[in-house]
């Protein structure tokens, strides 16, 4: 699994010369919600056909995939003429969210990168879910599982108008949080493998309304933290497997490897 620090993916774009955004989602954007992997990026051809249309628009990945893919990754998915054009990831505030009240989440993520690179002109946004962005968000562009026929025409008619200004101010402080401390110990596996099972108390599993049977990703960050966090949905899980360069069972062309 890929680990991603915040000050890695929220660095300043230097170089570039940014006129109109476009914050972007994969899963139910690029492909449809759920789809094969043999299938993934199917409607990424159409999209990079309307990007070469508007040569001004850059693209930021907005998409979970960056939580497992760096900048470079990321890129290879495009064509290289449209690759050159992703210049850069928004940051993860998913930790310092409220689990509780999560909405919004990508909207903060885009203003907080807009902040970032003191950006205040035009943006548009695909996603497949509109709970990610302000409610009746002018900026968002609503994909009903996939980059089709009426997203491409929607998308078309923004970038001609010139995209959507600022519509909302960016968000002076998120949501407060309250950090959970417990202190347990790691046995040993006892099968021979040297792993070791990171045991998590009854009472903890309760507070946070974690069950047997959950599937729970593990992020290790640079500075010796761990991040264990629910996985929501099957596609969850699959977007956080790591790839490898030598398969042929990715959308690159990669093997797909699972975690363990």
């Amino acid at each position: 699994m890929r680990c991603t620090t915040l000050w890695q993916i929220g660095s300043p774009v230097t170089g570039v010369k940014l006129e109109m955004i476009l914050f972007l989602d994969f899963d139910g954007v690029l492909h449809s919600f759920g789809e094969k992997i043999a299938n993934y990026c199917c409607y990424l051809p159409r999209l990079e056909s309307v990007l070469r249309d508007f040569p001004e628009v850059q693209i930021v990945v907005s998409s979970d995939w960056r939580k497992h893919h760096d900048l470079e990754e990321l890129r290879t998915f495009f064509s290289p003429d449209i690759a050159d054009r992703v210049v850069g990831v928004t940051p993860d505030l998913s930790s310092t969210m409220n689990k509780l009240n999560h909405t919004s989440i990508r909207y903060l993520e885009a203003k907080a990168w807009q902040d970032k690179n003191q950006y205040e002109g035009p943006w548009v946004a695909l996603d497949d879910d509109p709970l990610n962005w302000l409610e009746n968000d002018p900026h968002l562009i609503f994909c009903d599982d996939g980059f089709a026929d009426h997203e491409e025409q929607t998308l078309r008619q923004a970038l001609s108008m010139g995209g959507v200004k600022n519509a909302h101010p960016i968000p002076t402080q998120l949501p407060e949080t309250k950090s959970i401390i417990w202190e347990t110990t790691i046995i040993d596996a006892g099968d021979g493998s040297g792993d070791g099972l990171l045991v998590l108390p009854d009472a903890l599993s309760a507070q946070l309304d974690w069950h047997d049977g959950d599937t729970v990703l593990l992020t290790a960050s640079d500075c010796g933290k761990l991040i264990l966090s629910k996985c929501l949905s099957p596609i969850d899980v699959a977007s956080a497997m790591p790839t490898a360069r030598d398969g042929d069972n990715n959308s690159d062309g990669s093997e797909r490897k699972e975690a363990t």
